[in-house]
């Protein structure tokens, strides 16, 4: 049998235990609702851009497919209204059709032209993650900052 005072601490811790027990469940209910809260406004955006944007969206480029037109069929190069200006614009467009000639080229490049400066300037992450995790190590110039973040994502 134990003495008065051991009852006494074994009643208590108890009752912390059911309090504890209480506390959690008021915690996740309270959770819970935030997370039904925040479903039920994203599901409503959805509902507004599905509804209201997505067709404003169509038709501003239905009607800038028109004035495309109107202007070409035209032999508009530009035009100002009220409100807006349309004009023909030549433009170039670049597609890497061989990275590896791209790598050699930039290697071997003697001019003053700073050829790096064609590269986009930004790290694959996949490839680094997989690099990182097979060498165990970050190549040198990079540095590696590990970070929590919360992901929400709809069932």
């Amino acid at each position: 049998m134990l003495d008065k005072d051991t009852q006494k601490l074994l009643k208590l811790r108890r009752e912390k235990a059911k309090e504890l027990e209480e506390l959690e469940k008021e915690i996740n209910m309270t959770l819970e609702a935030y997370m039904d809260k925040r479903s039920s406004i994203i599901e409503r955006i959805e509902e507004i851009e599905k509804e209201t944007l997505k067709p404003l969206q169509d038709e501003v480029k239905m009607l800038e497919s028109v004035i495309v037109n109107f202007c070409k069929d035209g032999g508009i190069d530009k035009y100002q209204g009220n409100s807006h200006i349309v004009y023909e614009k030549e433009d170039i467009a670049f597609k890497a059709s061989d990275w590896d000639e791209i790598y050699k080229y930039i290697d071997n490049y003697k001019g003053e032209f700073d050829v790096h400066s064609i590269l986009k300037k930004s790290l694959n992450t996949t490839s680094l993650k997989k690099f990182v995790k097979e060498q165990a190590m970050c190549p040198d110039g990079i540095e590696q900052d590990t970070y929590t973040k919360y992901m929400f994502r709809k069932k």
